[in-house]
């Protein structure tokens, strides 16, 4: 009977931390940044200093101009084509890989 209240309270955790993710996720492009919020993580890169912007499989990942990869974002983010397009007409290299 323990294990069984155990387990409940731990899925019921792992699935509460798992929501609050969720939630807590966002990309933000504003005037001449690129800001990108995880988790009680902030990121932030100038526009210009993105180099290109590439879709593998489920995700986009975003590169700097260094070649480091600045963030990875899930393909099926909401409004994540807006922002894709928007750098792209700021100059940043769209490309798609496929697998």
């Amino acid at each position: 009977m323990w294990v069984c209240i155990g387990m409940g309270l731990f899925f019921g955790l792992v699935s509460a931390v798992a929501l609050f993710d969720l939630t807590r996720n966002n990309e933000v492009l504003d005037k001449d940044n690129f800001t990108v919020i995880r988790f009680f993580k902030k990121k932030t890169i100038k526009a210009k200093d993105l180099k290109s912007i590439s879709e593998k499989g489920q995700y986009i990942i975003f590169s700097d101009r260094n070649g480091k990869t600045f963030c990875r974002v899930s393909s099926m983010t909401k409004n994540i084509d807006k922002i894709v397009e928007a750098l792209g007409k700021r100059g940043v290299k769209i490309e798609r890989i496929l697998i």
